[in-house]
Parts: C-alpha cells; structure tokens; sequence
C-alpha cells in the first residue's frame, strides 16, 4: 500500500491518517482521536492485529493479559499504551506516538551519510534504555502490590524509538510476547529475534531472567559503537553457533575511539554466563553514567537533540509537511457517523464499554488473580517454549531413526559430542568400592550406529541436561523407539525367509 493511495477512514474513536509499518501480524498507523464534540490534535499510533489472528482465542487471551502489563507501566522511556479494544472483528492497542524513527532506522540513514553516533551520544542512548527497562523489571502493580517480574525479551535496534528532540522509548513491551504459536508465526519470530538472543536462550531448564534483556542491551551499544551487529553470518546456523560460543572481541581492536573504560563496561553485559553480568540493568546505567560525565562531563541531552535536528533536518522537515497535511483534513464527516454510531448503539440498548473501562472495574481481587497468571504466563511462557524448540530444531535438525547417518545435525554439533566423547574416554575412572547394582531385566540389544541416533534425539547444547519434555514423554519415546526397532527386525526376518 503506497502512502498516495491511502485514505483516511474512522476506526472506532479514531482517525486513521496513514500506515507506518505494515507486518504479518499487524498494522501500525497514524491516527487522531475523534470525539462527538471536536477532534483532539494529540498524534497517536495504533497497532491493529490482523483478523486471523484476533479470532484466535487463544492468541486473544495472551494479547489482553499481555497488554494489561503494558498499561500500567508509565516512564520517560517507555512508549504508553493509552486504550485498547476489538473493533470490526480486529485487536487494537492506542499507543504513544513517537515522532521520529527507531535505532535501526537511525542507524542505516548514519550510514549512507557516512557517519555513526558520537561515543557520548550512544552511552547517553543505552543509559536511556537502561532505565526504562529497570523500572519495567522491577514494577509492581499498585492495587495487588504484586510484582510482574517482566522480561521484554525483544530488544533490538528495532524495538528502540527515539525522537528528534532526542528521547529514547522502549516499545512493544508485551505486545511482542502476544503471538499465536503457529509455525509461520514461530519461523518470522525467529528471523526477527536471532541476531539478539542471549547465550542461556540455548540452553535447556534455564529459566529467563531480567539479565536476558541486559545482554540484549548491550548488543544495541555495540551496534551503535561500531555501526554493525555483533553476531552475523550467511544463515541462522552461524549466528547461532556464535551466540552459542560467545567469544566477543575486544571493540578497541575493532574502534579505536572506543576508551578502554567503556570496553569493560560493555563486556561485562556481554559476558556469557550471566552471573558475571550486572546485577541490574540500574547498575549497569550508573555504569554508563559514571563514564560519561567522567569522559564527556559538558555533555548535555541537548547535544543529542541538536545533532539528531542537524543529521536528519529533511527527513525532519518531510514528516513536519505530511502532519500539517492531515491537520487540512476534514474529520467533521468522520465526528458525525461516529455520533450515528453511538446513537444506533444507544437505541438498541447497547452500552458502550471498552476493555479499558472493564479494566478499570475490575477489583482489587480480581487484579490479584490477573498478576498471579501472568507472572505464571512468564515462567511457562508458551511462546517462548515454542521459540526455544524451534531454535533448537535449527541447531540440531531432527533425526529420524531409520537412517544410519543423520545428515541433518550439523557438523558443529557432531565435533561437539566427538569432543565429549574422547574427553569423557580420556577420564580416569575414581577408585572405590563398587555398587552392588540391583539386577535388571536384560534389554535387546541394539547396533551401535543405531544407539548414537537415539542418543542423537536428546538435543541438548550441552549434552549433559535431560530432555525437557519429563519422564513420561521420554517414557513414550523409548517406546516408540523400540517398537519401530521391534517392526524393522521383524520385516527384515521376512525378507530373508522370502529370498531362501
């Protein structure tokens, strides 16, 4: 859809003006607020989920739950829900409008003109997010005075917004965890994301915490400290083998202006086990602060605003031109057939009620029952299960039992359990006394090349957690095993009585 082919239309209470960002899942546009008196001058976006998707209920309860939590979060440097709602068999959040462009954006404009963000300015940037993101992993509901304990688990570049006076807003906080678990869905997700997973997204039983986004954050500060993104490659398979190792460079080698001060700082985000990360993403900022007014102490947040006003001043002055244009437009026939609207409503007996006015009704028990579930949504996040076993299927393929090489594990993973195995042969065995060990039914045996297939099911970058699925899937899966080791002996008996 062109920008000149796009005319304005009412949805629900607003004015759609134009679209910004058109996307498999949903639709973001420009819009006025309409009322039955005037029309608000206040810009807002709005993110409408395309009806398939709105349909789903269970993608509709995951998106209520999801953007009750971003309701509630109101700070500098988070982008505020306002309403949300169903209108015309579609989903909808009212958000802030943020008139600018988001780090990616920013970022690849800087690089046509041949230019990056000053040291100071990327520092001043991460610090920004940095305090969003704390105040989110640490909000407590007012009314339960339960905490969410939120994980964004979606920063990158294009989740950052940032203004041309220079203010940086987080954005899609629970609307980016709100997706149904459908493959296409899984596989779009997983492309967006892969570039800016954290190390212990690999890894099985590893439960998620707030430092998952603080890795993520600090790969938004290498990127804008050098122009490019830290883990890259021809296929998901290399980024994912780097993440995997996490062997990062010292910037200095790689940008010289870089001052050995904030190198510390941006490795220690960066480390791969969490525990030598920060403790916080709060005092990962007063890190960041403490070295820029150390290294920069003129600096000023004007400073940023003027360089964004002097990079930028035609796309600046294009956007300004188009917002004056929708200011011509006139919304009185839009105002009157929402009045219609209503008064049709009104007449059938219908009373209008969002779900924000049933929000704001809700009890203080009711609220209490709501946090206890999402903080449950969080630690059995089903769209993070998903993810993660896609991305497993990715690193190791699957195997199929019948085959007596499995072509699809990478050779990555191969030299990994060679490795193992030549270190676990190399191992002394301790000295003691041996277990008496209750005797067992002996089983069937089974070829060597057959055992290393099964074995090769456990997909596991460590090789040494157990399967996630619990005892009683592994329980089925022998099963299975056995029985189709149990047919192929059975049918390869047959076939050689029917040669003789």
């Amino acid at each position: 859809m062109g920008e000149s082919e796009f005319k304005a239309r009412r949805f629900n209470r607003y004015l759609l003006l134009d679209h910004l960002v058109d996307g498999g899942m949903a639709t973001i546009y420009r819009a006025r607020e309409l009322s039955e008196n005037m029309v608000a001058d206040k810009i807002v976006a709005i993110k409408v989920i395309k009806e398939v998707h709105s349909q789903n209920s269970d993608f509709k309860d995951m998106f209520l739950d999801e953007i009750k939590v971003a309701f509630g979060l109101v700070h500098p440097n988070i982008s505020q829900t306002y309403h949300y709602g169903d209108c015309d068999n579609q989903l909808f959040a009212v958000l802030e409008y943020v008139d600018g462009k988001n780090l990616k954006e920013f970022g690849d404009l800087l690089k046509k003109k041949e230019t990056s963000f000053p040291v100071e300015m990327a520092v001043y940037m991460t610090s920004q997010i940095c305090q969003g993101l704390d105040y989110a992993h640490k909000f407590t509901d007012k009314l339960s005075g339960l905490a969410f304990n939120i994980i964004h688990r979606d920063i990158s570049p294009h989740n950052i917004m940032m203004d041309y006076d220079g203010i940086v807003k987080v954005i899609d906080f629970g609307i980016a965890k709100a997706q149904s678990n459908t493959e296409e869905t899984q596989a779009g997700t997983i492309k967006g994301k892969i570039s800016y997973l954290a190390p212990e997204y690999l890894q099985e039983n590893t439960v998620l915490d707030h430092r998952y986004d603080q890795f993520a954050v600090g790969l938004v500060l290498w990127e804008l400290l050098m122009g490019k993104q830290l883990f890259t490659g021809k296929n998901d398979m290399m980024i994912l083998r780097q993440i995997y190792e996490c062997k990062i460079p010292k910037p200095t080698k790689l940008n010289p202006k870089i001052p050995a001060e904030l190198e510390k700082i941006l490795l220690k985000s960066l480390s791969k086990k969490r525990e030598k990360r920060y403790k916080d993403l709060d005092q990962f900022n007063r890190a960041l602060t403490k070295f820029l007014y150390t290294n920069y102490p003129d600096f000023n947040s004007n400073d940023l605003q003027s360089f964004l006003q002097k990079m930028f001043a035609k796309e600046i002055s294009k956007n300004q031109k188009k917002l004056r244009k929708f200011g011509e437009i006139d919304a009185a026939p839009f105002v009157e057939d929402l009045k219609e609207e209503l008064a049709a409503r009104k007449n059938k007996g219908i009373n209008e009620q969002t779900m924000s006015s049933m929000d704001t009704a809700d009890s203080v028990s009711k609220k209490r029952e709501f946090v206890e579930r999402y903080q449950k949504l969080s630690n059995q996040n089903a769209l993070n299960d998903a993810i993660r076993d896609s991305v497993k299927q990715m690193v190791f393929g699957s195997t199929s039992i019948t085959d007596d090489l499995d072509k699809t594990i990478s050779a990555f993973i191969m030299r990994q359990r060679q490795q193992k195995t030549a270190t676990s042969k190399k191992q002394p065995q301790k000295d003691g006394p041996k277990k008496i060990k209750p005797k067992q039914e002996p089983k069937p045996e089974i070829d060597e090349d057959l055992k290393e297939m099964i074995n090769g099911t456990k997909t596991d970058i460590k090789h040494e957690q157990e399967d996630e699925e619990g005892p009683k899937r592994q329980k089925q899966k022998k099963l299975i095993i056995y029985a189709v080791i149990l047919v192929v002996v059975i049918l390869s008996i047959i076939y050689v009585k029917f040669m003789a």
